[in-house]
């Protein structure tokens, strides 16, 4: 059964007047299903990820635009430079797409290099045992060569030196036309006028242990956000949790979750900065404390942390982000009014039993006399 409340005759004054009524299955059915998505700064548009593309809704004209869709899964959009641009997650790095067709900068640009550190060693374990495997089947190539050219008529070996002479001559005129291309755009020549040099792409390397899950472009432009989830070294165990009403009429079992007080995975933070190619973390980390210790005499440790995203301010001069204990029972809204991340707290809460996870929006200055932040339980 669904309710829908339509206002009628609506007044801020006393006698206000509304009618309810109750929607028929057909007609719940023909209300038009909602998208939800990142909305603009006039709230005429929404950014959203639809099918494993990025997808500009403009709720007026109720029409969808297209901005990104490629074979890869395209997720995590966010507005830039004032709505005019569009930054994404493809293949876990962070592309930036202009909107503005005038512009003469490159219509998509790469922002991140993430690779994985585990993966990159096995890559180079795996080359150098490549390598000496290719020395050796070399070896044995030039040996069978050999062998078969002793095997091949007249014609045969003619007809193989002429289909060698002319490969070698292609990759001659390739490299040839290179070069000369590269000349000429020195001289100002055919090639044009030499560009500036290419900038390299900022490289985010996490450990073994650690997934990048988000990327988030600063205002500015000069610094990447990234979040990364941390796998404890010993993965927790999960309990097992018997299904009785099955397709198969046996008991199965269905995954559970982890005893309280087991290894949990870490939400990280750290900015790599664009224009250096370097990386850090946050700062003044003071007033999470330490954990409590599990008995006398134990050395302090610092708190375990899970940090959020960035929520940023509209004319992005300030960010607040959230930042909670691994145990729950604390909560601080953190700001800072520069380059990463040297936090200042803005809220602190804490329970010794739970706190809920929440959200984080920011009311306008006209309203709060200045920066303010609401919040809302997820």
């Amino acid at each position: 059964m669904s309710w829908i409340v339509r206002p009628k005759n609506i007044s801020l004054r006393a006698g206000m007047s509304i009618d309810r009524f109750q929607l028929s299955a057909d007609e719940v059915r023909q209300v038009p299903a909602i998208p939800t998505g990142r909305p603009d700064r006039p709230a005429n548009r929404l950014l959203m990820a639809e099918n494993g593309d990025v997808v500009i809704y403009d709720i007026a004209a109720k029409t969808r635009r297209t901005v990104a869709r490629t074979a890869s899964m395209e997720s995590n959009p966010r507005w830039a430079r004032n709505d005019a641009a569009v930054t994404f997650m493809r293949d876990g790095n962070l592309y930036l797409i202009s909107l503005d067709s005038t512009s003469s900068s490159p219509a998509e640009v790469q922002l991140t290099d993430v690779a994985a550190a585990a993966s990159e060693t096995a890559g180079r374990a795996g080359g150098t045992r490549g390598t000496a495997m290719g020395s050796r089947g070399g070896s044995q190539g030039a040996r069978g060569a050999a062998a078969t050219d002793q095997a091949l008529t007249e014609s045969q070996r003619i007809l193989r030196q002429e289909e060698r002479n002319l490969i070698d001559y292609i990759k001659r005129r390739a490299g040839q036309g290179g070069r000369g291309g590269e000349a000429g755009g020195r001289r100002g020549g055919p090639g044009g006028p030499a560009g500036p040099p290419p900038q390299p792409i900022a490289r985010f390397q996490p450990t073994a242990r650690q997934t990048v899950t988000d990327l988030q472009l600063s205002t500015d432009e000069n610094f990447v956000f990234v979040s990364v989830t941390e796998r404890p070294e010993i993965a927790a165990r999960n309990q097992d949790v018997p299904s009785y009403v099955t397709e198969s009429s046996y008991t199965e079992m269905i995954p559970g979750r982890s005893n309280v007080g087991d290894a949990q995975t870490r939400r990280l933070l750290a900015v790599l900065d664009l224009k250096q190619n370097t990386t850090c973390g946050p700062t003044q980390l003071a007033f999470a404390g330490n954990e409590r210790p599990v008995k006398a005499g134990d050395a302090p440790v610092p708190r375990i942390l899970n940090w959020g995203q960035p929520e940023w301010s509209d004319d992005g001069s300030r960010y607040v982000i959230s930042v909670r204990a691994q145990n729950n029972k604390d909560r601080w809204f953190v700001t800072s009014t520069r380059q990463p991340v040297r936090a200042t707290v803005l809220d602190a809460l804490h329970d010794d039993a739970w706190i809920r996870e929440q959200s984080i929006a920011t009311a306008p200055a006209a309203v709060s006399r200045g920066p303010a932040v609401a919040e809302a339980e997820a």
